[in-house]
């Protein structure tokens, strides 16, 4: 709030695979008026079985983008559906994995256990998340060896070198008399890893921010 940030991008690309709901609207909390409902457990009959709702306090009232692909699951689709009905966020990416839903185990005996989804996130207003998963506004595919190499290397390179994108070399006089041709050798070189969903999230954000200079 003190630096005035007016857009965030959520990338749940990496985000472990859990059902901690309690979690999931203590985060959505965040960007959602104190109060509001936020996403339902419902059996299979539909019936509510624990409703949660954002205990505040919002710190956040701007652009939403959500960043996801099929890796997220459980609780991190929760925050995703969320946040697109109640933050107006939008989403980048691929379809999530469509496993928002609560575990219940049962013992069979010789140690062996039968688990089974009990209930599943409802998030109203939008269509179910379980089985299909949560679709995306705009869906940006990466290849699986790609997003592994980001992921890892924006740990420690940030996500930068991976989202903006070098300048084009161009034809300029001393390439003339040297006799060589700056621009086929950047096509011919490497251009190294891009993140092509958090490109475009982040040209979302540009979009909006300057829609919303000139009106």
């Amino acid at each position: 709030a003190a630096n005035k940030v007016d857009a965030v991008v959520l990338d749940l690309r990496a985000t472990p695979e859990s059902g901690d709901y309690a979690l999931a609207a203590a985060v959505a909390g965040r960007f959602v008026a104190k109060g509001a409902p936020l996403f339902s457990l419902a059996d299979a009959e539909g019936r509510a079985a624990k409703t949660f709702a954002s205990d505040g306090p919002q710190v956040f009232s701007g652009a939403v983008v959500i960043v996801a692909d099929g890796s997220a699951a459980g609780a991190a689709e929760a925050l995703a559906a969320a946040l697109r009905r109640h933050a107006k966020a939008m989403g980048v990416g691929t379809p999530t994995s469509g496993r928002a839903v609560e575990f219940s185990v049962v013992p069979l005996g010789n140690g062996q256990s039968l688990r089974f989804a009990a209930a599943e996130v409802r998030v109203d207003g939008l269509p179910a998340i379980y089985p299909r998963g949560l679709r995306p506004d705009l869906e940006v595919a990466q290849p699986p060896e790609v997003r592994e190499d980001v992921l890892a290397d924006g740990l420690e390179k940030g996500v930068s070198p991976f989202v903006f994108e070098r300048g084009r070399a161009q034809m300029n006089e001393a390439a003339l008399v040297a006799g060589t041709n700056p621009e086929i050798d950047a096509e011919e070189g490497d251009e190294g890893l891009v993140d092509r969903p958090l490109q475009r999230a982040v040209d979302l954000v540009t979009a909006l921010r300057i829609f919303r200079d000139k009106n």
